[in-house]
């Protein structure tokens, strides 16, 4: 018949085991359906070990065991041992707990001291109870586990500084746990020295530490799964927003190709149209023998195609993917510039602000500026008689500017208004919304175009 103080023991014993048993169940599933998580893996340990703890000390507390050999069962050494695996995996289960070699570096670097320091006092007391059938001495042992606290108060005061909901949890759990094994000790020694001579549990305190601890992990656990929640939705709100995005920015890029192939075709179909009837007019010339008439038509002609076939190509390398950075697009502009001017005894400025070409640009407004840029640097050629052209590209948010100006000869532009060159130029600039002014007079001629362009990056200001 068990007395009341060991009938207490007894239940709370029970009470006790069955709590872990609970939890290793609880930990031992969670880590089946997270098997990638390293904390469910080391708290699992820990969990196995305390139980393994606990049942021995319980063992030598009612005094069981048996001899293998010379060694005794239970021995004590093998208690302590267990003590610093437990030590050991819940350091482990906090650092994958928390993260702290991503998140905290400074806290990895007292957590790593303290596992090389609990590993190394593991094997230097296996090694003494192989060898020499008990521990280490006293005074290494007291050293051990003062530096160890003073470690391990020193993590728990940085934790504790971090503020952070998550940290406190394993920091009010791991001190519960502390403050019971300390306790526990503290009253052992009391009662090995007479002053409390009625105390024999004072595992029990110990006992209770781990029980505080194991529901703070829970807690714990419950709110970082409340925060992987919170992540997980997030993350899906987040591609939910890019899938939107992307649609729109696709629905965007359509509709440029749609309107991109429309100006197309009826740029050919205007041009196919004059080649008709420069056709029948160079037969009528033909008829009459007007050879300088046939001639001029023929070159008409040949400009017009060559005209599309340039425009053509030069609208199917915009709309190729390889092709979408803006930086392309002026690569190719000043090399178009640059090969119109070949030979012509004309200087080409080409300037780009910094940064500035790297300003995204969509497909439209790629082509368009491109294509101005081609048909300002021709007419120059063609009309001016210069000897210099300025081409300068700028940001100022949240505008793009382009500027063309050559030192030519001028012209009025009230008066050419109507011109093909100018028409184009107003149709291709009213396309991308933009502005276009002119200037012209003795000295030469600028064209001026901006561009307002709606998510322009905040560092071109």
């Amino acid at each position: 018949m068990l007395s009341g103080n060991n009938l207490f023991d007894f239940i709370f014993q029970c009470f006790f085991q069955g709590v872990l048993f609970a939890q290793l169940i609880y930990v031992a599933l969670n880590l089946y359906h997270h098997h990638e998580r390293k904390d469910y893996f080391f708290y699992l340990l820990y969990l196995v070990t305390s139980m393994l703890y606990f049942l021995y000390k319980t063992i030598m507390l009612y005094q069981f065991g048996w001899k293998y050999g010379a060694y005794p069962f239970p021995h004590n050494g093998l208690n302590y041992i267990l003590a610093n695996v437990m030590h050991l995996t819940y350091l482990k289960f906090a650092e994958h707990f928390i993260n702290t070699k991503e998140k905290y570096p400074q806290i990895q670097r007292g957590v790593n001291l303290a596992l090389r320091i609990i590993l190394l006092f593991i094997f230097l007391n296996v090694f003494s109870l192989i060898f020499s059938r008990s521990l280490l001495p006293a005074a290494v042992q007291y050293a051990y586990s003062a530096l160890l606290g003073i470690i391990s108060l020193v993590l728990i005061g940085q934790m504790y500084r971090k503020r952070n909901r998550l940290i406190n949890y394993i920091v009010t759990g791991g001190t519960a746990y502390t403050i019971g094994a300390v306790l526990s000790l503290v009253v052992a020694v009391l009662h090995v020295k007479g002053i409390l001579p009625k105390f024999e549990h004072s595992l029990i305190l110990t006992e209770l530490g781990v029980l505080l601890e194991v529901l703070c992990f829970t807690a714990g656990l419950s709110y970082k799964s409340l925060l992987t929640e919170k992540d997980r939705h997030a993350a899906e709100e987040t591609l939910f927003r890019q899938i939107q995005e992307n649609q729109k920015l696709n629905a965007r890029l359509e509709t440029i190709k749609a309107k991109i192939t429309n100006e197309l075709q009826d740029e050919m179909g205007a041009t196919l149209t004059g080649i008709s009837i420069y056709s029948d007019i160079g037969e009528k010339y033909n008829q009459v023998q007007n050879k300088q008439g046939v001639s001029a038509i023929f070159e008409q002609i040949g400009q017009s195609a060559r005209k599309m076939v340039n425009e053509v190509h030069d609208t199917i390398w915009m709309i190729q993917p390889q092709h979408n950075e803006s930086a392309q697009m002026w690569q190719k502009a000043y090399q178009a510039a640059a090969d119109a001017v070949l030979g012509k005894n004309i200087k080409l400025h080409f300037t780009i602000a910094e940064y500035a070409e790297k300003v995204p640009l969509d497909l439209e407004l790629r082509k368009n500026i491109y294509l101005l840029i081609k048909e300002c640097v021709a007419n120059a050629i063609k009309h001016a008689g210069c000897q210099n052209i300025w081409i300068n590209y700028r940001v100022k948010q949240p505008t793009l500017i382009l500027t063309i100006r050559d030192d030519g000869k001028g012209f009025d532009p009230d008066i050419m208004s109507s011109g093909t060159g100018l028409v184009n130029l107003k149709k291709r600039v009213r396309h991308c919304r933009g502005d276009l002014g002119i200037q012209s007079d003795a000295t030469g001629s600028e064209f001026y175009f901006e561009f307002k362009v709606e998510e322009l990056p905040s560092s071109f200001s």
